[in-house]
């Protein structure tokens, strides 16, 4: 369980980054 809550951490993480990139 503990590896799936990190995984879904880093795919927010990625989203954010992916929507401020693109907000560029």
């Amino acid at each position: 369980m503990d590896f799936l809550h990190i995984f879904l951490q880093k795919v927010n993480f990625f989203r954010i980054f992916t929507l401020e990139t693109f907000t560029k």
